[in-house]
């Protein structure tokens, strides 16, 4: 993202990272101005370090998100020194009357540190109670943050965020599951084969086609003869998706975030898990060719944190 003034002059960018408000650094033209952000739990930038590792300035917050900005030692500063924008939760932070008043911009509502709530009611007034409808009315799964439509975080900002100030999500677990854009599809044809949909990734075990029958023979992951949809020959062939979604329990099992907490991880940890597990597979040949692509996406559900609609 970038910053332009009001001649549409560059003026500096920030790079972000997996999470919504993960901002990783910015960087302007002048020389040794790149700043790297360190964060906490909340993704709350702590501190921002140069390039060499040394801490330039620091950021500690109240429990509400009131910041107090230091120095490496310290020290009170009034105001940063690298006109930093990124506070409480990772949030852009206004500073109006002369620093009076901090008002913080979330994307569906304005949040104020001094009174510790939302300046504006619930968007929704009800939480969806899944994320399969819109706004489902079901009365004993709504108001799951609570009665009052202002209560930030659940009353609990030290541990719960809250991303786009809709609802309440706590670093340890989410109230629903979440559709990642992975597909679990399954051809009626041949064997009723199934695999999984990456966006237009498809990653299965296959097996390596012969003409007589697309799927057997030795694992090859992705599958790479045809595609979702058309066998060996390019043939369109009936396909039926269902959507997966990450569980609210248990870890990643594999991958550059194994260990992760399924109900903390992102669509790129449950890819990379995928495709690891995909790893695994590729390549073996098994004497008995019917349901391995079955056992291949009970896998791959078992190991990163997937499960069926």
């Amino acid at each position: 993202m970038c910053e332009y003034d009001g001649q549409d002059v560059y003026q500096r960018h920030f790079a972000y990272g997996n999470y919504i408000d993960e901002v990783l650094f910015m960087f302007t033209d002048t020389v040794g101005t790149r700043k790297f952000y360190v964060h906490d739990h909340l993704y709350s930038p702590a501190a921002l370090i140069d390039k060499d590792g040394n801490v330039v300035e620091r950021y500690e917050y109240d429990a509400y998100g009131k910041v107090a900005i230091m120095d490496a030692s310290y020290n009170p500063r009034s105001e940063s020194l690298y006109e930093n924008p990124y506070y409480f939760q990772g949030k852009q932070l206004d500073l109006l009357d002369n620093g009076g008043l901090e008002l913080m911009s979330w994307p569906y509502r304005s949040y104020s540190t001094h009174l510790g709530r939302w300046t504006q009611a619930e968007k929704f007034g009800m939480i969806p109670n899944d994320d399969r409808q819109i706004n489902p009315f079901d009365i004993l799964n709504q108001y799951t943050d609570g009665m009052n439509l202002y209560e930030p975080f659940a009353s609990n900002p030290v541990l719960n965020t809250d991303p786009f100030g809709t609802w309440c999500i706590g670093p340890y677990c989410r109230t629903g599951g979440r559709f990642c854009g992975i597909l679990r599809y399954q051809n009626r044809q041949w064997f009723g084969h199934t695999g999984i949909l990456m966006g237009g990734e498809d990653i299965d075990f296959g097996p390596e086609p012969v003409p007589s029958h697309p799927y057997i023979g030795p694992g090859e992951c992705p599958w790479r003869y045809g595609g979702p949809g058309r066998d060996v020959h390019g043939n369109i062939v009936s396909v039926e998706k269902t959507p997966l979604l990450v569980r609210k329990t248990g870890r990643l099992g594999w991958g550059t975030s194994e260990g992760k907490l399924c109900c903390c991880a992102t669509c790129g940890d449950v890819k990379t898990c995928v495709r690891e597990v995909c790893s695994l597979w590729n390549g073996y040949l098994f004497s008995i060719y019917f349901n391995h692509c079955r056992h291949f996406v009970s896998d791959v559900k078992a190991k990163c944190c997937l499960k069926d609609y």
